[in-house]
């Protein structure tokens, strides 16, 4: 165990990356490993026990090192984790070796360029929206082509001071998208960073006629507001 968290230190600091103040962006306590946002704390603000099951596929998009992949892991059939930085892939693949975890799976890509050739129990989608896509709406009719019909999707914002001060419009986008909010709150394991988050069950297929344009509208709006007030700190 040692030498496979003295491995993952010396790779993370090989070059400086973009998340985490120096640290690694995710913890992994069962390797004593200190991370910018702890990862136990985090599943159990999000309160996930309550919509896994042993028989559920994962699918999470930026995951990073993959370190919440690899504590989700044991309490659900299989985690697919995709992440376009090659070296945090390589960091998540030295972490799930030394904890012999075999239902893991990184794939170094984007997601555009991921392979989507099923559909997944539940997809995170934590605080990544803003890098995979420019336009919200488009990428929530691609969460729900990816979502079982009532499987869940957790998305998580982006600082609430900046690209997501008008969080809910994007929530009423993923509404517009076949998705029904059966869980909203804040997330608290980061204290320089303000953060929501919402769960949510698939209902229905993506949106499409009306439906389609009320979510390429509230899209605009969302964009339209973040560019007019939405850079201005709270008063």
């Amino acid at each position: 165990m040692q030498e496979a968290k003295k491995e993952i230190l010396d790779l993370f600091h090989s070059d400086k990356e973009q998340f985490g103040r120096g640290k690694i962006y995710q913890s992994l306590e069962k390797l004593g490993i200190e991370g910018q946002r702890p990862t136990e704390v985090r599943f159990d603000q999000y309160g996930l026990q309550t919509f896994i099951s042993p028989e559920d596929d994962v699918l999470d998009i930026g995951c990073n090192v993959g370190f919440f992949d690899l504590h989700l892991a044991e309490r659900v059939k299989s985690v697919s984790g995709v992440e376009y930085n090659p070296k945090l892939v390589q960091i998540a693949q030295v972490a799930q070796k030394a904890l012999g975890i075999e239902n893991c799976s990184f794939t170094n890509a984007t997601f555009a360029d991921f392979t989507r050739d099923r559909q997944y129990d539940l997809i995170l989608s934590f605080a990544v929206h803003h890098w995979v896509s420019d336009d919200f709406h488009v990428y929530a009719g691609e969460l729900n082509d990816l979502s079982e019909i009532g499987g869940h999707l957790v998305l998580e914002s982006h600082a609430l001071t900046k690209l997501d001060r008008f969080f809910g419009l994007k929530v009423k986008v993923l509404e517009l998208n076949g998705f029904q909010k059966v869980k909203a709150g804040e997330i608290f394991d980061d204290p320089k960073i303000r953060r929501k988050f919402v769960i949510l069950k698939k209902k229905t297929g993506k949106a499409s006629g009306l439906r389609a344009l009320l979510s390429r509208t509230v899209n605009l709006l969302d964009k339209a507001l973040v560019a007019i007030i939405g850079r201005v700190p709270f008063l």
